[in-house]
């Protein structure tokens, strides 16, 4: 059901081939279990490129073209469809603006409320499995409606979503305390990832953020990833072995760009009967500082 990734590149560095070669390489694995549509966002200095298609090789040309110069930001989405036809409208990195301020968004997840017969109506006629992953090649009662409560065939519940103007209102203000709110009305699930040249904002209700620090990369993704380490030689012996993770669940995280720290983070509060949320998970942080030289606290994401 999508997947949805933010790659930060602090030291605006220009990445190794091997390193691009391990995200490409990655990219294409989740863009072939995901093939309804491709978006890429990305920041170079302070110029922004952007490309939303059907077409995987377009948007893989901007992939390539970022990862290849001293990026700041590369935000990426591959549609995997639920609700809404196979269009280029649908595809996300959604815009939003105002005078002073725009984001471009992106969801892996649900909305409950723009899908007809409700959350406990819609099941799965049939899974299929990608690698370690399990998708459903279709939904029923997976229907959009409109402001009247008509079912919209050709609408996506992340467009409805991001369409509704106290949405974009809260989002636009970053007033986190409402739009935790609404979203918890709206029956929203998953991951979003809301992106500027100058900001990053990560949503995550009932679905983890992943959080991987590689080299000096922070890349935020909505599924597993598996990159590589450096060679390190204990005794003699070369080992490798795949970067550890810190998960984020149940929260809203205000990254800045031009601070490299978290600016604000809030919890969501049910109204319904859920697991309680947890802001940061002290022994895979005290077993990160120990093993893994970085951490994530409450303003950021660091390396010891």
């Amino acid at each position: 059901m999508c997947y949805n990734a933010v790659i930060i590149n602090p030291k605006h560095r220009r990445l190794s081939s091997d390193e691009r070669e391990a995200i490409m390489r990655i990219f294409n694995a989740k863009a072939q279990s995901n093939p309804h549509g491709f978006a890429a966002y990305g920041v170079i200095n302070d110029k922004e490129l952007l490309s939303r298609s059907l077409i995987k090789e377009e948007v893989f040309n901007i992939i390539n073209n970022v990862l290849r110069d001293k990026f700041k930001l590369l935000h990426i989405h591959f549609r995997y469809r639920t609700t809404g036809s196979i269009t280029v409208n649908n595809v996300h990195m959604f815009k939003i603006s105002s005078d002073d301020k725009y984001y471009y968004i992106s969801h892996n997840g649900h909305v409950r409320e723009y899908m007809s017969g409700g959350y406990d109506d819609w099941y799965c006629d049939d899974w299929i499995r990608f690698g370690d992953s399990w998708y459903c090649k279709g939904y029923r009662s997976m229907k959009t409606k409109d402001k009247d409560n008509k079912d919209v065939d050709d609408k996506s519940d992340t467009r409805a979503l991001v369409e509704n103007k106290e949405f974009q209102e809260y989002v636009l203000k970053n007033d986190f305390d409402k739009l935790s709110k609404l979203l918890d009305e709206k029956g929203f699930y998953g991951v979003m990832f809301m992106t500027n040249k100058d900001e990053v904002i990560a949503v995550s209700k009932e679905k983890s953020i992943k959080v991987y620090l590689w080299n000096d990369l922070i890349i935020l993704s909505n599924d597993e990833i598996y990159l590589p380490v450096a060679d390190k030689k204990y005794f003699g012996w070369i080992f490798r072995r795949d970067v550890p993770r810190a998960d984020f669940r149940d929260q809203v995280i205000h990254y800045d760009l031009r601070q490299y720290k978290i600016v604000k983070r809030i919890g969501f509060e049910y109204k319904r009967p859920q697991r309680k949320s947890i802001l940061i998970d002290p022994e895979l942080e005290e077993f990160n500082k120990k093993y893994d030289k970085y951490y994530v606290a409450e303003d950021g994401f660091y390396w010891t």
